[in-house]
């Protein structure tokens, strides 16, 4: 019963795998833009730590504190959103 419990459903391992994949704009954006000081480049070099480490406690938390595996895949996707308009302007 307890193996039940910890198990996670394939729709949000795939939810999680599918959160990996837009990284290709990490690099698009790393070609892109221009690091105008310290803090931009910081910024970029750290974004990809930050996005594993998001999606890696977000799957590893599921079976316990699933509103903060939400939380955290919504900080995701509104990071790859202002990443997407940090690239635009």
């Amino acid at each position: 019963m307890q193996e039940e419990k910890n198990k996670r459903p394939q729709w949000f391992v795939m939810l999680v795998f599918l959160s990996v994949l837009p990284m290709v704009i990490w690099f698009m954006a790393f070609e892109r833009i221009e690091p105008t000081d310290e803090t931009m480049n910081f910024v970029l070099n750290a974004f990809p730590l930050f996005l594993f480490g998001a999606l890696g406690f977000s799957y590893y938390l599921y079976p316990t504190r699933r509103e903060l595996t939400w939380v955290m895949l919504a900080l995701v996707w509104l990071s790859y959103a202002a990443l997407l308009g940090l690239m635009l302007i």
